[in-house]
């Protein structure tokens, strides 16, 4: 991994930045699985995976006085090739009897370009507007193939396995903000986003997708101690180009098919937050939100006979967040800091399959953390844990749940013998956590009852 940067300042609202970072990536892994077939012969299967890649990644930004303020320029350009290559092969008695072989190449760009301007007062208001303009891209080659017991190789024709995926987005946005009173402000936007997207290779589709987003937030300090805000929104989720991609998860023995016509969710965003310093520089904030989703991206039922992401009906998202950060010097733990979040949330979305309200897919119901962290000069160490609630994948033929009994706890020792150099040494799941999957297959769609 390298990396780079160069600023420069030539006076008030004159300055200029360049971004460079590039990297080799490499990935293997070799897991032996002993499995136990009902009524059948006891197998030592292998699970193989190895990724090749490499990434850069361009950007910087110039800023010049224009009109009272400044005008900036903004420009990134990022660059990702990918070789990942499983293999999951059926043994018995370390002898080959079956199994499957994958390859994935894949190419990922990415080209923006933002030119914006903006001023502190302008008759009492901040303003920023600007425009940008987005290429994104990626070109994607999936080839599975079978091995049979004679060790025969036949290739295996996913839904949109070979496909180009490109996307041409223009944003317009206008944000203006001012003081109302001493003690409260009022931040108002409003952005339009337009997009092209194509799809080409295995299947072909192509849409022109345009959206408003407007968003207002309130800023209140009633007193010397309490801070509250409000916020509305309008947003719009940006899309994963490997959900248009299908492939198979060798590991989990399925396939996960893509969908070439999913669009992006679209939510009206409510969020009020209201918090408070304690301890000195500590703060507790509590956060209630409320969210109204439309075209909700989960999974959905595809005609070759598999799932794949998707977009179903309205959802909707209704949660409670707890912060606190508090130093612990009063207590006698000098340098010491203690950071706490919470979260509880409930999601509800109409079932395509049973037609029924079920969670979204993967959502926690609740979930907190907590850290511990003491800095003694050059020295500093901390102890973490996460504690979550199960996730629930909702597919076609399967409910996949992931759980597990006890907090997962990661620790940190760290010397700085200067400035600009840092070791650490980290230790994951210092308590031997086991983590719990439980997949639960039905026969058929109209099986499913959740």
């Amino acid at each position: 991994y390298v990396s780079g940067s160069w600023a420069f300042a030539g006076g008030e609202n004159r300055e200029a930045h360049l971004n460079f970072r590039g990297s080799l990536d490499q990935f293997d892994l070799d897991q032996t699985n002993d499995v136990f077939p009902f009524g059948g012969i006891v197998r030592d299967d292998i699970l193989s995976q190895s990724f090749r890649g490499h990434q850069y990644e361009f950007g910087g930004d110039v800023t010049r006085p224009f009109a009272g303020g400044g005008i900036k320029l903004i420009g990134l350009l990022r660059r990702r090739h990918g070789d990942q290559f499983d293999t999951s092969y059926n043994r018995i008695a370390s002898d080959i009897v079956g199994g499957f072989e994958q390859g994935n190449l894949s190419d990922r760009d990415e080209s923006v370009v933002r030119l914006l301007w903006s001023r502190g007062n302008w008759g009492g208001w901040s303003v920023e507007t600007g425009i940008e303009g987005a290429l994104n891209r990626l070109d994607s080659n999936v080839d599975l193939t079978l091995l049979d017991r004679a060790g025969v190789r036949t290739r295996v024709d996913l839904p949109v396995d070979q496909a180009v995926v490109t996307e041409y987005r223009g944003e317009s946005y206008v944000n203006a903000g001012r003081a109302l009173a001493a003690n409260l402000r009022m931040d108002l936007g409003l952005t339009y986003e337009l997009s092209r997207l194509t799809v080409s290779g295995d299947t072909r589709a192509e849409r022109t997708l345009g959206f408003i987003k407007p968003k207002a937030s309130f800023d209140w300090r009633p007193g010397p101690i309490w801070h509250l805000q409000f916020s509305a929104a309008r947003t719009v989720a940006q899309l994963d180009f490997g959900d248009f991609i299908s492939s198979a998860d060798l590991a989990s023995e399925r396939v996960n098919g893509g969908n070439a016509d999913l669009r992006p969710q679209r939510a009206w965003e409510l969020l009020a937050t209201i918090e408070r310093p304690i301890l000195g520089d500590g703060l507790a904030k509590v956060e209630l939100g409320y969210n109204r989703i439309s075209q909700l991206q989960d999974r959905v039922p595809i005609p070759e006979g598999f799932d794949a992401p998707g977009n179903l009906g309205t959802g909707t998202q209704a949660f409670v967040r707890a912060t606190l950060d508090a130093p612990l010097g009063r207590m006698g733990i000098k340098g010491g800091r203690l950071t706490m979040h919470g979260t509880v949330q409930d999601t509800s979305v109409i079932d395509p399959y049973t037609l029924r309200p079920r969670q979204f897919s993967d959502a926690r119901r609740w979930a907190w953390d907590a850290s511990v962290r003491q800095d003694i000069g050059k020295f500093a160490y901390g102890v973490s844990l996460f504690f979550g609630g199960r996730q629930t994948g909702y597919r076609r033929d399967e409910l996949d749940t992931r759980d597990s009994v006890d907090p997962f706890v990661t620790a940190f020792a760290e010397y700085r013998p200067t400035r600009q150099t840092t070791i650490t040494l980290g230790l994951d799941n210092a308590g031997d956590v086991i983590a719990n999957r439980n997949r639960l297959f039905f026969d058929s769609d109209g099986g499913i009852d959740y």
